[in-house]
């Protein structure tokens, strides 16, 4: 569902964005409003987890607090890292890859990156159900590393710097399909391997962790971009997709 509005909402924007900007915002306050509506008419606080007692007697729990049980759980602990990693190069998409395009492109970016945008949510909605389906009895640690290797091949195409749109179509299903792996996997991995009396502070804390590597994108790949343009930037990208791969492939030898 979420994915719907996003193949809709950038391919709409990037129309718009040169000769009727004030429509983007307008529509935009009005959808929220339209949907704090439906929700407030339509959506009831469940109560309870929803969890039977068998479900719960297979669940672990740890005492003490959660920082306790976070040290007592160093597969998590060696994850969290390299997810702020992964988060780091995800977020070229939303800073780094816009700055390229106008580069490139000039007048032309905001349609060209609203297309792209549109065609990462389409990607996801293609692409879901068949990798769920055909790695289904893989780990989660390895999809999510197979995703590393799409991350690297995605965005590192973009080291060539060419003003050719296919390119930059070819290397957003690329790193999309990246998207999918992490995204699916990551939040279910770290719940999976939370105390059941901690799973609510563990995902929170993954969640954290994402954002940071979220806030440091831009600081930190601006400078690189400052020095070098984006093609070093991309180069660095493909090294650090690369060494998340090893990093992760390894970590799922040594626990699982």
């Amino acid at each position: 569902g979420i994915n719907i509005g996003v193949s809709l909402g950038p391919l709409i924007a990037g129309f718009l964005f040169n000769s009727h900007r004030r429509w983007l915002f307008w529509g935009d306050g009005g959808t929220t409003l339209f949907s704090l509506i439906l929700i407030f008419l339509f959506i009831r606080e469940p109560s309870g987890s929803g969890d039977t007692d068998e479900q719960r007697a297979h669940e672990s729990y740890r005492e003490g607090s959660s920082l306790r049980a976070l040290r007592g759980n160093p597969l998590l602990i060696r994850f969290l890292p390299l997810s702020l990693l992964s988060a780091f190069i995800y977020s070229q998409h939303a800073f780094a890859l816009p700055l390229q395009l106008n580069q490139l492109f000039s007048d032309e970016s905001p349609r060209i990156f609203g297309i792209i945008m549109s065609l990462n949510a389409v990607t996801v909605l293609a692409l879901t159900p068949v990798l769920n389906h055909l790695l289904r009895k893989r780990p989660p640690l390895k999809q999510i590393s197979l995703g590393m290797l799409f991350y690297g091949a995605g965005f590192g195409i973009l080291a060539l710097s060419l003003p050719r749109t296919l390119l930059f179509y070819a290397s957003t299903v690329l790193w999309t399909t990246g998207e999918v792996l992490d995204a699916v996997n990551s939040g279910v991995f770290v719940a999976n391997r939370s105390p059941i009396n901690h799973r609510g502070r563990f995902s929170s804390l993954f969640l954290m962790t994402k954002g940071v590597g979220r806030s440091l994108s831009p600081l930190l790949s601006g400078l690189i971009i400052s020095f070098g343009g984006t093609a070093p930037l991309w180069v660095f990208i493909l090294i650090l997709s690369l060494f998340l791969y090893l990093a992760l492939t390894r970590l799922n030898r040594r626990f699982t």
